[in-house]
């Protein structure tokens, strides 16, 4: 699972967070109500306005990579932060180990390296930013802890697990809490769907566990993947909705794109506030199904002749979603700023997701701390972010040449 997510917020000729939220409370496209001590947020429409949307710089305020110098030649970007005094880790994914940059670009070192020893990584998952600017790099089946100053602190391994628990017998980490616990989930396999089912939705076991790793109570069971019949065993839908989730400003919000809603958690996993915007699922037609089909065979079948065709109906006739789910990706900002990624069929091919390097502009709904719905921010083509912070994106970026570079734009705030 990843650690998939996304924020953010701005306001008309306001300029302070404190008006901002008490114009919220008073605006005609939004409601908000109480329920058993659970704040729903009914969002009709966006907030922002042409004049007072956000944007991201027309370039890229700083761009590493592509250089001939040590540290510049990027294979498999994976997650990526920004520490507090400006320097960048990134994880290279091909060499398995994190790349260090200091504020301006500079090639710094390295830590880490592939291995299953004491600060070495089987793989590499979300790169957590700790308080004081410690690091938490999540791989399966634990997490490597890392001082501000690079230096291995400890690995994290979870469990026990009691028998029967869990689906498969590891977890990856949904979200963290400043005090070191963290909330972890299993895999889910496709095997709790209903018997005779074309398509179902299997869920997650969610747990809590200390700073040690160590299990102190089973919190949750959510919606987490969806699943169609196939003849050997439960096949993950292609498109289909995903559990997605983050962590910012001690709570952990997840959402399951079958619907538009965001949860929000507080460090007891006491549901604070369900978050909603209209929306209306879109269809997955099947001449969309037939382009994407025919574009992955394109880039990754070699078979020819009849063996080629058999494949590509047997891919055509799988089982797909009727509609495209509500989001597909989540970050949130340390300030609890939340972006959504909206879901767009381009570039799907290259990974047989909607979460891949967009062949086109990518769209994310963005609301504030307070559950408003303020809009819509482009992405550029070709980028992805892997972070948000109050006035950047950082996150990789791979030019019409194929050369793949981490890039920070910075968010602009016409209203601030």
């Amino acid at each position: 699972m990843s650690s998939i997510t996304r924020y953010r917020r701005g306001i008309a000729v306001l300029v302070s967070l404190c008006a901002s939220n008490a114009s919220f409370a008073q605006s005609p496209a939004s409601s908000v109500r109480d329920s058993a001590g659970i704040r729903i947020v009914e969002n009709a429409r966006p907030f922002w306005t042409a004049r007072t949307a956000w944007t991201l710089s027309a370039k890229p305020v700083l761009l590493i990579g592509g250089r001939a110098e040590p540290g510049h030649s990027f294979a498999r970007v994976g997650a990526s932060t920004r520490l507090g005094d400006g320097r960048i880790v990134v994880a290279e994914r091909a060499e398995m180990h994190l790349r260090i940059f200091d504020s301006t670009g500079r090639y710094q070192g390295t830590l880490g390296r592939k291995g299953q020893k004491p600060g070495e990584f089987p793989d590499i998952g979300m790169i957590a930013r700790l308080p004081g600017d410690s690091l938490a790099v999540e791989s399966v089946p634990y997490t490597s802890i890392f001082s501000p100053d690079g230096q291995f602190v400890r690995q994290v391994h979870y469990g026990p697990f009691a028998p029967g628990l869990l689906q498969v017998p590891f977890v990856a980490v949904i979200g963290r809490f400043p005090d070191g616990t963290a909330v972890v989930g299993d895999f889910p396999q496709g095997r709790r769907g209903g018997r005779g089912s074309a398509r179902w939705v299997d869920s997650s076991t969610l747990l809590m566990v200390d700073a040690s790793g160590a299990v102190t109570r089973k919190i949750d069971r959510v919606p987490a993947a969806s699943f169609g019949a196939s003849v050997n065993a439960p096949t993950p839908l292609t498109f289909g909705p995903e559990l997605v989730h983050a962590s910012a400003a001690n709570h952990i919000y997840i959402g399951f794109g079958s619907e538009y809603a965001i949860r929000q958690y507080d460090a007891r996993w006491t549901l604070r506030r369900i978050i909603r915007r209209s929306w209306t699922p879109r269809p997955l037609l099947a001449t969309e199904i037939t382009a994407y089909v025919d574009a992955w065979m394109t880039l990754w079948s070699t078979d020819t002749g009849p063996l080629r065709e058999r494949d590509r109906l047997a891919r055509l006739n799988a089982t797909f979603p009727d509609s495209l789910p509500a989001f597909v990706d989540f970050l949130a900002s340390p300030s609890g700023e939340l972006w959504l990624r909206d879901a767009d069929l381009a570039g799907a091919a290259t990974c047989a997701c909607l979460t891949s390097v967009s062949a086109a502009p990518s769209s994310w709904t963005v609301f504030a701390a307070s559950g408003q719905w303020l809009g819509q921010v482009k992405m550029p083509k070709g980028f992805t972010p892997a972070e948000v912070g109050r006035d950047y994106v950082l996150g990789q970026t791979r030019d019409a040449d194929g050369l793949l570079r981490l890039a920070m734009y910075r968010i602009i705030k016409p209203a601030e």
